[in-house]
């Protein structure tokens, strides 16, 4: 039985709606009383690691399923305190409550900042780094319930589940190709929880989402059938836990999904929960009496101090409670002390009264005893005749008139023990059926008075659900009595069924009509059409109607998969056409206020993505956008921007060249050894020594050994002895090397030209490409320092001719040269220096006039063409421009008809 299952029945309960025994009410008290404990002792758990400093281990302990703090939010529920005297005043278990400073401690786990040392995210990593997805999903949704302002977790989280969602969502369209439409919607539906907002406008998701819940339907349907089976299992027979368990889970599926049961099955379960009931009744009172045992023996080990009367009365109690479960040693001895206290009792009692009159009292006794003795045995035959008729009436009405009756012909004899019994069993039975009877006539003159014209959900399941307890219930009546309950209630059950499904046709008549209205609306809905708010504003009226209604939480009034599914289309196309002209009107009031040129083409490019645009329009948008460079060329000078243009200076100035970290650069001298080039700093030192016959020559360099300029001495030897091989070998060929002498003259260049001109030199030079591309890196990143004062600015060969070498130029050092392999070499020189560079600084110096030209006079932006190609604004004082229907920008006395969107630029005549 779930919480949420329990919960219920007890607020039924205290509601006084459950027709529940004494043995049923013990049984629910004692399972809310093992869930509370094993909560208890979890939070204690919980509580000592915290006060040792232990976090992890105590949120490893607190999400554990069941989680621990929703399990306590389910069970501290809002009438607890009802449910704590009631348990009081019927000695029913009752749990004691939670500690408070325990809880505050186990909440505060979810108070605190998780950082990325956290043992929480060294198993998140854990799980991404073995690539156990699902693992991450929990430790991440974790981190984020605790870190709730953390974006970085957040967004951590949302990427996971897109990953999982995208995963599982191609693994359900797998499995949709191969046929398996279960599989697909079984797989869909372990996402849906976050997959609806991710897939929200995946047709092909929505379509497998609406499909879920009658899979979920199916799924219940199928357990429901499982569970049935297993009762029927005779391995089952005697385990009434499991009975009850899986009883109250089908009430739960037949009521969230509103399944049938077959009146064979349903007559079934009843059979067996009431059974089961009964077995459980035998267990409470079997376990009573082992408990009554255990407090006997230890009466009997440990006797209490009570006075003898007390004593004994709690003695007698037990034995009853015990009921021949006693063992014969421990029979003996309660015996004994039954004995031993009566007659202490008794001896109490002579001692108050005369002896003599003691006897006296007992010969008048006798006497009246013999003739009393023949009166009674005909009352007491009489007495039996009467009670055993009454047991076996089936009429509970005439049977509490005779129990009544009975009562009061034979006063005496209803306080005989064999009386008295049967009696109290026959007014609990009879009290049972009145009671029963009373609750079914309310509620059947409740289904008689019932207004099936109601809206309200929770009337007609209230209504449902009351006919239905009086159903199940009905067991408690005998007979014609009970034949005669149950087609009353078969009958108010038909006629709330007539009227559920009249209410439901009626409900879905209205959601249809609602549907087909926004459905109309939406077919209205145009960019051009001015009307096209208005018809959103209805259609959103219609669908919102008609949510109201699909979305009731009551199962009353459902809407089939279909409707749900048709309302879910029109919904997400109210959206999206909503959307649409939302960011049509967006972009195109854009358009209208454009302050300058670039702003215009900003606006005219974003609206040329909105899909409310027709074809045509979108053609002249392209036409537009395709003359944008031509037209701002006219407008600005087609170079830079208004302030760029009016901040260049008269003269180009670029920075002090000093682009190489170490001096050496200058002194790299190269030479071969056995046929291999070494590059190394400075020239080596050498030294000669020469005897007779013979010689030998020694020498010492620092060789280059890596891309960052470190070095490393080498000594080279070569001895020569006549008549005898050489030994060892030297570095021949030295010579300053072309990088070191290009590095030199690029210097000069730069102080003594420009730096324009030392690039061109570093360019065309005879070195490595990859010694040059460092290089022309340095240079182009000074003139980058000062875009505008450089001429950077001005001129489109150094820009794009940095973006190139930017690129090729990623990862190089000052000594990369020396040890790129070929191809990199072969790449370099192929991207950068087939052709010879030229100087660009003319071309700065042209586009720099060009721009400081318009900047004094250029055109301004006047209005644009409508939707028919009208121009905005005309002056006879002013020549207008525009763009023609081909993409020709010209003045507007030349154009007959500007193009759809076209900008109007006006320029007065100085």
């Amino acid at each position: 039985m779930t919480i949420q299952f329990l919960i219920l029945r007890i607020q039924s309960i205290l509601d006084g709606k459950a027709n529940a025994s004494d043995a049923q009410l013990r049984a629910i008290a004692s399972e809310y009383m093992r869930i509370c404990q094993n909560a208890e002792r979890k939070l204690l758990h919980c509580a000592s690691l915290i006060r040792a400093g232990r976090d992890y281990a105590a949120f490893q302990v607190a999400e554990t399923n069941p989680m621990l703090l929703e399990t306590l939010n389910e069970l501290i529920f809002a009438r607890l305190e009802d449910w704590r005297n009631f348990c009081a005043i019927h000695s029913l278990p009752c749990p004691s409550p939670f500690d408070e400073n325990q809880i505050a401690l186990a909440k505060a786990l979810y108070t605190r900042e998780i950082s990325q040392n956290h043992p929480l995210y060294r198993d998140y990593r854990r799980a991404m780094r073995l690539r156990n997805y699902t693992e991450a999903l929990a430790i991440i949704s974790t981190i984020v319930k605790v870190n709730g302002t953390n974006s970085e977790a957040k967004n951590e989280l949302e990427k996971l589940q897109k990953r999982i969602a995208n995963q599982k969502f191609d693994e359900a369209r797998q499995a949709a190709e191969r046929g398996d439409e279960a599989e697909a919607i079984k797989i869909a539906s372990s996402i849906r929880e976050y997959a609806d907002d991710i897939f929200a406008n995946n047709e092909e998701w929505q379509k497998l989402s609406s499909k879920i819940d009658a899979y979920e339907t199916q799924t219940a349907a199928g357990r429901i059938a499982d569970i049935l089976v297993k009762l029927r299992n005779p391995d089952l027979a005697d385990d009434f836990r499991k009975i009850l368990a899986y009883a109250a889970e089908i009430d739960v599926l037949v009521s969230k999904f509103e399944l049938p049961l077959e009146k064979s099955d349903a007559e079934f379960l009843r059979a067996q929960t009431k059974r089961a009931l009964a077995m459980q009744d035998e267990a409470i009172a079997a376990e009573a009496k082992a408990q009554a045992c255990l407090e006997l023996a230890a009466e009997i080990e440990h006797p209490s101090d009570l006075p003898a009367k007390q004593a004994l009365a709690k003695i007698l109690s037990l034995r009853k409670k015990a009921d021949g479960s006693l063992e014969e040693k421990i029979a003996k001895k309660i015996s004994l002390r039954v004995s031993a206290l009566r007659l202490k009792i008794a001896m109490s009692r002579l001692k108050k009264a005369a002896v003599l009159c003691a006897a006296a009292c007992a010969v008048v006794w006798a006497f009246m005893e013999a003739q009393k003795r023949e009166r009674k045995n005909v009352q007491y035959r009489a007495a039996l005749n009467s009670m055993s008729a009454i047991e076996n009436m089936q009429n509970t009405k005439n049977a509490i008139a005779a129990l009544q009756k009975f009562e009061k012909d034979f006063q005496t004899l209803c306080a005989a023990p064999e009386f008295a019994d049967k009696i109290e069993s026959a007014k609990k039975s009879l009290e049972i059926k009145a009671g029963y009877l009373d609750r079914l006539n309310a509620v059947l003159a409740e289904a008689e008075k019932f207004d099936q014209n109601s809206g309200d959900p929770i009337a007609w399941l209230d209504l449902k659900n009351k006919i239905a307890a009086a159903d199940e219930q009905a067991g408690v009546l005998e007979g014609a009595e009970q034949a005669a309950a149950k087609m009353k209630i078969a009958e108010a059950q038909n006629a709330l069924s007539a009227g559920i499904a009249k209410k439901r046709a009626a409900n879905a008549a209205k959601i249809s009509a609602l549907i087909s209205e926004a459905e109309r609306e939406l077919a209205q809905v145009d960019a051009h059409n001015s009307k096209s708010l208005e018809n959103i504003a209805k259609a959103e009226e219609a669908v919102a109607s008609a949510r109201k209604m699909a979305e009731n939480p009551s199962v009353i009034f459902a809407i089939t998969p279909e409707r749900a599914e048709k309302l879910q289309e029109v919904a997400q196309e109210l959206d999206d056409k909503a959307a649409l002209i939302g960011g049509f009107e967006e972009a195109f009031r854009a358009i209208k206020n454009a302050a300058s040129a670039e702003e215009y083409f900003e606006a005219l490019e974003n609206l040329s993505k909105s899909p409310s645009l027709s074809q045509a329009d979108a053609a002249s948008i392209a036409k537009i956008l395709g003359a944008k460079d031509a037209i701002l060329f006219e407008v600005y000078g087609g170079i830079v921007d208004l302030e760029t243009a009016k901040a260049a200076p008269e003269k180009f100035r670029t920075p002090a060249l000093n682009f190489y970290e170490s001096p050496e650069i200058g002194e790299v001298f190269e030479g071969e050894k056995d046929g291999k080039t070494l590059y190394f700093f400075k020239k080596p030192e050498e030294r000669n020594r020469v005897w007779q016959g013979g010689g030998e020559i020694i020498q010492k360099a620092n060789v280059i050994a890596d891309a960052g300029g470190s070095a490393k001495e080498e000594t080279f030897k070569k001895l020569t002895i006549k008549n005898r091989p050489v030994d060892g070998s030297i570095l021949q060929g030295i010579k300053l090397s072309k990088e070191a002498d290009m590095a030199k003259k690029i210097v000069e260049i730069a102080e003594e030209k420009s730096l324009a001109q030392a690039l061109v030199y570093a360019a065309n030079s005879d070195a490595s490409p990859i010694f040059k591309a460092f290089v022309e890196k340095k240079i182009l990143d000074l003139y980058r320092k000062a875009p505008i004062e450089s001429g950077f600015a001005f001129s489109k060969t150094l820009q794009d001719r940095a973006k190139k070498v930017d690129a090729i130029s990623k990862g190089l050092e000052l000594y990369s040269w020396i040890f790129a392999a070929a191809p990199r070499v072969k790449f370099v020189e192929n991207e950068l220096y087939k052709e010879k560079l030229a100087d660009p600084t003319p071309e700065a110096e042209a586009m720099k006039a060009a721009a400081q030209k318009s900047a004094q006079n250029p055109m301004r932006l006047a209005g644009y063409a409508d939707f028919n190609g009208a121009v905005a604004k005309k002056s006879q004082a002013e020549k207008l421009y525009a763009l023609n229907i081909n993409g020709e920008f010209s003045e507007i006395t030349e154009i007959k008809k500007p193009a759809k969107f076209s900008p109007i630029f006006e320029k007065s005549e100085e």
